[in-house]
């Protein structure tokens, strides 16, 4: 599970200890700590600007980053994007009006 891996990820870096690790994160990115904690429940994904910035504090690779981060979301969107083209594709051909 994606969480898992934030979980650990973020815990690995703030030296084996979860208290205070999102926080110390926000801070880091200069960002708030709604932000950090929206990414790491899943309820949205860095930017790609963000994302960078977690790959230099994290000293690991930016698509290591994006994966954890943002891999499941992107997967569920398109998913989402692709069910919604064949659902209007199937709506249309259905009033296809015969020649």
């Amino acid at each position: 599970m994606q969480n898992d891996k934030k979980e650990k990820l973020l815990k690995d870096w703030n030296g084996g200890i979860s208290r205070g690790a999102q926080r110390k994160l926000a801070q880091k990115l200069k960002l708030n700590e709604a932000s950090v904690s929206s990414w790491l429940s899943g309820r949205a994904a860095p930017s790609e600007g963000n994302i960078l910035k977690m790959s230099r504090v994290f000293n690991k690779p930016r698509e290591e980053i994006e994966e954890i981060f943002v891999g499941e979301r992107r997967l569920g969107a398109h998913i989402t994007a692709n069910t919604a083209q064949a659902q209007h594709a199937q709506k249309h051909s259905s009033h296809a009006q015969p020649r």
